[in-house]
């Protein structure tokens, strides 16, 4: 072991230890910043999508491309993630209202993470279990990911075509 990292950390700094620990190559290097910079072009053509801080979530995955996989990602695992939590026993209900919430801050999803948040806190206090708010939020989340999914990949193919 190199080094040591404590939860909650520093992105920052993770990042900066990481990269002092891995050497990329430079084509790597070259490549991941042309991917960097059609992504950003794609961002900017993207300002307005609801349930989705593109700003935050870029700050935590650092490259776009990378940001959007997992996206995706996110979309295809918790699409149905309300309706899991609905047929679920309370505590296993509660459980997977956590994962949600900590996997969507993570991904700049804060409607997600913050109906997740509630949930969670409801169920932990043997409250309101409606899941029909979360659902609203991963219904915009989705929407959004699909929208700026599509347009960071009309970016980024056709830059890589070129090389």
């Amino acid at each position: 072991m190199n080094a040591f990292l404590s939860k909650p950390f520093d992105v920052t700094e993770a990042v900066a230890l990481i990269l002092s620990l891995v050497k990329l190559p430079t084509a790597a290097v070259i490549a991941s910043t042309q991917t960097t910079d059609a992504a950003a072009d794609a961002q900017q053509s993207c300002t307005a999508l609801p349930g989705l801080a593109l700003d935050q979530g870029l700050a935590i995955w650092r490259k776009p491309d990378l940001y959007c996989q997992y996206l995706q990602r996110f979309a295809h695992d918790y699409a149905d993630s309300a309706q899991i939590i609905a047929n679920a026993e309370p505590e296993a209900a509660r459980q997977l209202a956590h994962k949600l919430k900590g996997t969507a801050g993570n991904m700049g999803l804060l409607e997600v993470a913050e109906q997740a948040s509630r949930l969670e806190r409801h169920l932990a206090e043997g409250g309101d279990s409606s899941v029909e708010p979360l659902q609203t939020a991963i219904t915009t989340a989705l929407e959004s990911i699909a929208r700026y999914v599509q347009a960071t990949v009309a970016v980024i193919v056709p830059s890589e075509a070129e090389e």
